[in-house]
């Protein structure tokens, strides 16, 4: 595309400089030129810091406009994506397109904005499985969603191999290691039974705790002893704001509220549920992924685990996300 590109701009270099021949010769140098400039580019990424990303077995998004509206970590910052626009090649859907970073205007626009370079390495994490992806191309993507208009585009970057499970999260942290992750489905190793000692405790902490059914996920890690998912069964008007979905957490019986939705008569209760139960990072502690619906939007929560319980972390929202 470039040296074509480069070829449309001989006749006007020849009536600016009729002086000046230029010929195939001159044009391949440029291009070579154009490819040098673009792999020192690439060679000079730095250590990223640690960040959580989302995507997809493909590609992972690495930048879109909401993740300038609040403290979450990212990778780019005030990018105007759409002035990475130059053509459209390539087997890409209608409205997607490649970033062209052997133009240097492009280049200089990424430095900018961007951490973030092509062969950087993320860590893919998935059910059970998490694996390196080397990042290949700069994409402009259509987001979708309900929210978005035809010209909202994210940037993403594809991988040089599709990965063979989707992912739920990426990560640039370097904790994280490829194989196994200890992953348990929020589906397995659910019991409706609870024992007298958490059920007492319940009751002090959740306020009409016969209106919801008990979901106990057993766990055995040094952070937390079971996960329980209260799903509340009766509603009726004076019930506006109340939970309706939580997730409980319990260590030495201690119980705490990991998160919640609350009963809206108004528009939509929310749900939570857990997704699953995993070590992503290998530190020994339970993690847990979470994934929710507050008032018709669908949203994903990661609460990594630690010595005394769990931390919620970091991930991005989705364009059309809470």
């Amino acid at each position: 595309m470039l040296k074509q590109w480069l070829k449309q701009l001989i006749p006007v270099i020849v009536l600016m400089a009729p002086l000046r021949a230029v010929g195939t010769d001159s044009v391949d140098q440029l291009i070579e030129d154009g490819k040098s400039e673009n792999e020192s580019w690439t060679s000079e990424g730095e250590d990223l810091p640690p960040v959580l990303m989302l995507g997809d077995e493909s590609a992972v998004r690495i930048y879109q406009s909401r993740m300038d509206e609040g403290d979450i970590p990212t990778l780019c910052t005030g990018l105007a994506v759409d002035e990475l626009i130059e053509s459209n090649t390539g087997d890409l859907p209608p409205g997607d397109y490649f970033v062209n970073t052997h133009i240097p205007r492009i280049r200089e626009k990424l430095t900018d904005a961007c951490l973030i370079r092509p062969q950087d390495v993320l860590m893919a994490v998935g059910p059970g499985l998490q694996k390196k992806v080397t990042l290949k191309q700069l994409l402009l993507r259509q987001e979708k969603g309900p929210c978005v208009g035809p010209t909202n585009r994210g940037l993403w970057m594809s991988f040089d191999e599709v990965l063979p499970f989707k992912p739920f999260f990426f990560t640039t942290n370097s904790t994280a290691k490829e194989g196994a992750n200890q992953f348990l489905a929020g589906t397995d190793n659910i019991s409706t039974i609870l024992n007298a000692e958490w059920d007492e405790k319940i009751k002090h902490a959740i306020p009409f705790l016969t209106d919801y059914r008990y979901e106990v996920h057993m766990a055995s890690s040094p952070n937390c002893t079971a996960l329980i998912r209260l799903v509340r069964e009766k509603v009726d008007k004076n019930d506006e704001g109340l939970p309706n979905e939580l997730i409980l957490s319990i260590k030495n019986n201690n119980i705490s509220v990991l998160a919640q939705e609350k009963v809206s008569l108004q528009s939509r209760s929310g749900h939570i549920r857990i997704i699953g139960t995993l070590d992503w990072n290998g530190d020994g502690f339970m993690d847990v992924l979470l994934a929710g619906d507050h008032e018709g939007c669908s949203y994903q929560s990661l609460f990594i685990g630690t010595e005394d319980g769990f931390d919620p972390a970091d991930l991005p929202p989705d364009p059309c996300g809470c």
